[in-house]
């Protein structure tokens, strides 16, 4: 197959239409969908802003459902496709100091599930993969550092994705957790 990678604005509806566009222009119908959207900041609640706690959401999870609508009429008319919702550990552990991170992937693990059942007459597999800590750009350079030993790499969540997507047809896994072997962070 061919994999086509557009990168744009996920809070902006109009920007994820031209990039749906962009990408069946150039590959055809979307088969795979992996949302992968998420920013934080680790502050308590009391110290998150009403702005950045809505940025927050606007990203991890108004950002997903955007994509899925530009997606998924394709995929449930052709009765083919795959969705992977990336997710995380914070969805169903308490961690302090990330509060609207938590809301927002604890809502798209309950959005998936619901999804999951909605589609399952259209052949369209929904996986909720829920990584423990990842060493990407959310965490600032001296976390990263500091819990470099507790983190995953990029590319163990992206060979679970794989897994899934190389089951058997007539299975699917529905969630699924990872996590660090060093345990998690906090």
């Amino acid at each position: 197959g061919r994999a086509v990678s557009v990168a744009f604005d996920v809070t902006d509806p109009r920007k994820t239409a031209a990039a749906w566009k962009t990408v069946t222009r150039k590959a055809g119908p979307v088969d795979v969908l992996v949302n992968t959207a998420g920013v934080t900041v680790f502050k308590s609640f009391a110290r998150t802003s009403l702005a950045e706690f809505q940025t927050i959401v606007a990203t991890n999870l108004l950002g997903p459902v955007g994509c899925l609508k530009a997606v998924l009429p394709d995929m449930i008319r052709r009765r083919r496709g795959w969705v992977f919702n990336i997710l995380s550990n914070a969805a169903v552990k308490t961690f302090e100091g990330s509060s609207a991170y938590t809301a927002t992937k604890a809502g798209m693990l309950g959005f998936g599930r619901v999804l999951r059942e909605e589609l399952r007459g259209h052949d369209i597999r929904v996986v909720s993969i829920l990584p423990g800590a990842t060493d990407t750009p959310m965490w600032s350079p001296g976390a990263r550092k500091r819990h470099r030993r507790k983190m995953m790499s990029a590319s163990g969540v992206a060979e679970a994705v794989v897994s899934a997507y190389l089951m058997p047809a007539d299975v699917v896994v529905d969630e699924m957790v990872i996590r660090p072997i060093g345990g998690d962070i906090g």
